[in-house]
């Protein structure tokens, strides 16, 4: 009892010293415009991801501000460019979906130097002024109760997922919370993708191939946590010696994800995000804090308070309603 005890003083202290720690010098205004934006990814061979890229590049340009590429293929060297951009003391960082916890040092660090850093489509960590995702929870909720009302809730699934990044296990988790519930949902296998080595493509493939040749005909269904896995995962169904029906699900709604479901591929149900709406409302909400020189809370401000997140609907694509290439 005394060790524990003593372990709840040591997270209430160290709270305390958050809290007094979370407060930082206002961010840059410049109302002439003309920011300079620097823009942390990781992942463009993914498409949800090389399209938000794509929108960020166009929203500086329509706003007459300079884009900064922050690419980086290592956790090391997007370390080192965002130090560099800090160094440098450009207005705004933008990260895109990646794992922030290798850069919450360097977050505070831009923070403490005016800087505004912001999230698309990631995790908060202290610092972030503000992320744009949908609710990835009701996301995995709603793709749940649909495969599971058309399996009748009597089905044997697995989990393909990336443990790395939040909103992949908001939306694994949830499913997997809900299909609990029902006494004929069976969990067969959960994988995280984060666990291997490999490429984006051949890590969800080479598990899909396993899983295939360990539960064959038994495994129902496939809940991935995006389309690079769901796709990755449809071919290797496809490959599968004598063939699978399993029904494969992913979250992202790109291009390859709506060709497989028109093909008929295992492919069966994908949810599409607004993903280019998440860079442009980041990009509305930089514009009133760090060029109308708004404050969160603000009437007509986009956020109410710093570390907030803005959450934007899409919805479940199937066979029936498949728009057209």
């Amino acid at each position: 009892l005394l060790t524990l005890m003593l372990a709840l003083m040591m997270v209430l202290a160290c709270c305390v010293a958050h809290a007094e720690e979370a407060t930082y010098p206002d961010v840059v205004v410049k109302p002439e415009g003309g920011l300079r934006v620097a823009y942390m990814c990781r992942n463009l061979d993914v498409e949800s991801q090389a399209r938000q890229y794509h929108q960020v590049q166009m929203e500086c340009s329509h706003r007459g501000w300079e884009f900064l590429d922050g690419f980086y293929q290592n956790f090391d060297e997007g370390r080192t460019k965002m130090q560099s951009y800090i160094t440098q003391g450009v207005d705004a960082i933008v990260f895109g979906n990646t794992d922030m916890t290798s850069f919450m040092d360097l977050v505070i660090a831009a923070r403490q130097a005016g800087i505004g850093v912001y999230n698309i489509d990631n995790q908060l960590v202290p610092g972030v002024i503000s992320n744009a995702t949908q609710p990835n929870g009701v996301v995995a909720a709603t793709m749940a109760y649909q495969m599971g009302a058309d399996f009748m809730w009597d089905a044997s699934y697995a989990i393909i997922t990336n443990r790395a990044v939040q909103v992949h296990t908001e939306r694994t988790d949830v499913a997997k919370a809900v299909y609990d519930q029902y006494s004929a949902m069976t969990l067969l296998a959960e994988e995280s993708t984060d666990s291997y080595t490999g490429t984006n493509a051949s890590i969800p493939y080479d598990i899909t191939k396993r899983l295939l040749e360990k539960y064959g005909d038994e495994l129902d269904l496939i809940f991935c946590s995006s389309d690079v896995l769901g796709c990755n995962a449809a071919e290797a169904a496809a490959a599968h010696i004598g063939g699978s029906d399993v029904a494969i699900c992913s979250v992202d709604g790109t291009s390859q994800a709506l060709s497989y479901i028109r093909s008929g591929a295992n492919l069966k149900y994908v949810f599409a995000q607004p993903l280019e709406l998440y860079s442009h409302e980041t990009f509305e909400l930089i514009q009133q804090l760090q060029v109308d020189g708004m404050k969160p809370g603000d009437e007509g401000c986009k956020i109410a308070y710093e570390g907030a997140t803005m959450y934007f609907e899409g919805f479940v694509i199937t066979e029936e309603n498949c728009p057209d290439a």
